[in-house]
Parts: C-alpha cells; sequence; structure tokens
C-alpha cells in the first residue's frame, strides 16, 4: 500500500526565500497499514501575514521584485498569528529547559511587546521605491483591490510602474507625481476619467483594455508632458478618424500606438476643425 507524505524543500527566488511542497508516494513495510491522515501544514496560520509580519526579516519592499500585494480578510487579526507563535514557543520550552520563557508576564502583555517588535513600516519601505512591477496580483476579493491601490499611493518616488493584468477599473484616487513610464496593459479601464492623476508622466500604455470613447482624455493636457500614449485593441480605436481625435486634444503628442504623428495626421485635424467650425 502507498501512503501520501508531505516533505519541504527550501528555494530562493530573487534573494527571498521560499517553500515549496510536494508529495511522495513509498510502499509501506506491511499492506494492513491505514493511510494515516494528512494534517494541514503547520505554516498555514501564516496564510494572510505579509512577509513584514514575520519575525527576523531584514527583507524592504524595494528589495522585492514582482511582490504579491495581500491584505487579510475582514475579521482577522495579527494577534492570532502571535498567541499561535507564543503558544509553540511554550510547548517547545516544555521539551527544552533551556529555552527560558518568563511565565510571570500575562499572554496579552506578551504579544503587545512582540507586536511593538515588530519594525513592518520599516520594511514596507514603498515610498523609496523608484521602479517597480506589480503586475498580475490576481486581486480577486474587494479587500486585496483596497490593500493594492493604498500600496500605489505610497509610490511617491517611483518613476517606472508596471501594473499589467491586474482587473483595475478605477485609478482616480492614486496620484503618481513622479511617475514616466506607466504600463496598464490588460486591465478593465474603460473611463479615461479613471486614470491615475499624474505629475510629469511621459509615457502610458492602455492596451487591450476596454475603452470606448476618449472622454477624459483632455485631462492628460494638463501635464504638459505626455510624449506617447498606446490605446490600440481598444474599442475606441477602430472609430473613424481615431488618430486625428488624439491629436487635437493632445497636440503635444509624439507617439500614438507607438505610431509617430504623420502628416496625414495633420491633414485630418485640420479637415475636423474646418468642419467644426463650419457647424
Amino acid at each position: 500500500m502507498k501512503r501520501p507524505t508531505l516533505f519541504g524543500s527550501s528555494n530562493v527566488v530573487s534573494g527571498v526565500p521560499a517553500v515549496t511542497v510536494t508529495q511522495n508516494y513509498y510502499d509501506d513495510e506491511s499492506d494492513e497499514e491505514e493511510v494515516d491522515e494528512v494534517l494541514p501544514l503547520p505554516a498555514s496560520k501564516y496564510r494572510y501575514s505579509k512577509w513584514s509580519q514575520m519575525e527576523e526579516t531584514e527583507i524592504t519592499a524595494n528589495m522585492l521584485k514582482t511582490p504579491r500585494v495581500r491584505k487579510p480578510p475582514r475579521g482577522f487579526q495579527v494577534d492570532t498569528v502571535l498567541m499561535l507563535q507564543e503558544q509553540e514557543r511554550m510547548m517547545l520550552a516544555e521539551d527544552d529547559d533551556d529555552v527560558e520563557v518568563d511565565l510571570n508576564i500575562p499572554k496579552k502583555s506578551r504579544w503587545r511587546r512582540n507586536k511593538k517588535r515588530r519594525y513592518q513600516n520599516k520594511l514596507e519601505n514603498w515610498e523609496k521605491c523608484e521602479c517597480v512591477n506589480l503586475s498580475y496580483q490576481d486581486l480577486g476579493h474587494p479587500y486585496q483591490m483596497k490593500e493594492f491601490l493604498k500600496v500605489l499611493r505610497r509610490l511617491i518616488r517611483s518613476e517606472y510602474i508596471e501594473l499589467m493584468d491586474n482587473g483595475l477599473s478605477d485609478m482616480s484616487t492614486v496620484y503618481f507625481g513622479r511617475c514616466r513610464h506607466l504600463f496598464l496593459q490588460r486591465n478593465q479601464m474603460s473611463n479615461l476619467k479613471k486614470l491615475p492623476r499624474f505629475g510629469r508622466i511621459e509615457h502610458i500604455s492602455l492596451q487591450q483594455n476596454n475603452i470606448t470613447s476618449l472622454q477624459g482624455l483632455e485631462l492628460l493636457k494638463k501635464t504638459n508632458t505626455l510624449k506617447s500614449l498606446i490605446l490600440r485593441e481598444n474599442p475606441v480605436a477602430l472609430q473613424p478618424g481615431y488618430r486625428a481625435k488624439v491629436f487635437s486634444i493632445l497636440p503635444d503628442l509624439v507617439l500614438l500606438d507607438e505610431l509617430p504623428r504623420l502628416e496625414t495626421d495633420d491633414d485630418e485635424v485640420k479637415q475636423s476643425s474646418i468642419w467644426c467650425s463650419i457647424c
């Protein structure tokens, strides 16, 4: 008879340690032995915890490569993990006389003491990140999206931001003061009015979204720095006179859908302005 067992193997990806779990089958000596029940992994209590909440962590946000941004569901408390950690430490102390545990300290006081030792804000130094890739977050729940937008608001120094394939539909509450290059491909943006606010943006990629109208595009004119815009593979790109309309709204634009401004585009802009004056 074969019995499933679990074993962990330690890996290192991009300087961040990770643990993968594999399943191994081996033959038992006795066929009469029943299959043991596989219990949940001991680390399952950390499934809603951030890397910055782990003890003895020195990895900061600007050291991560393509991190996953998560927030625990409503009702989960960090104190629960701290309590389980303390219970494990107490159990180990019962078996090991060398481990000293101060039993006179109330449990709640020990949780508060451990909580104060955490330096989560020091690790989550999003404000220091200059180049960020937060693509493919798989934001399937509202609480995850809420935490994700909270992180985006802290990217005050980032100049190069990738947010591809995240299901984003509204970023109007986000301000990118220093961002020069923003990549929002394969999201669910349908309204240009819901784009982030910018300070000095130069390139925006909105390929493969659901933008059906150019309403709100005039908001990008206020930056006076936008030189390149990608709107192809959106419904609005199939409308007649699409390029002429974009260049009439953004006269300083140099590249549209990675194609330079052509003489034919200028002719269409002039013709459309003539027709508007006649009307």
